[in-house]
């Protein structure tokens, strides 16, 4: 049985995970990890989407609970580590593109991280 949902806002195909990868970075001074996760059209098998990920140490503050005194939350802040989006300084958006295979389709993208990297250390 096909997996499927109909409804007038739904505006993409369905998606699953085919594979996540993980690495370090160092460009300069500054020192990340960055993730990769794959997805592939359950209709389509040439067809996929990426979501590249860069592991940031945030301070936050949670708003609740609060202190019934003043309203100010009664937890201290803490450092987190959250994944944000890092794909803007890739040529493109992997938001829809084609290849063969997933791992065909992880190359491609770890070509273009390489490429950025070539150009970052170019700028130096």
């Amino acid at each position: 049985m096909a997996i499927t949902i109909q409804h007038p806002s739904i505006t993409s195909p369905l998606f699953e995970l085919a594979k996540i990868i993980e690495f370090d970075l160092e460009v300069a001074e500054d020192h990340f990890s960055l993730r990769l996760e794959l997805f592939q059209d359950i209709s389509d098998a040439q067809r996929f989407r990426a979501h590249i990920w860069r592991l940031e140490m945030y301070r936050i503050q949670s708003t609740f609970p609060q202190n019934e005194t003043d309203g100010q939350p009664s937890d201290q802040p803490s450092d987190e580590s959250i994944f944000v989006d890092t794909g803007l300084w890739l040529s493109q958006r992997y938001e829809d593109f084609q290849a063969e295979t997933p791992d065909r389709a992880i190359q491609i993208i770890l070509n273009d991280i390489r490429d950025f990297l070539v150009r970052a250390s170019d700028d130096r």
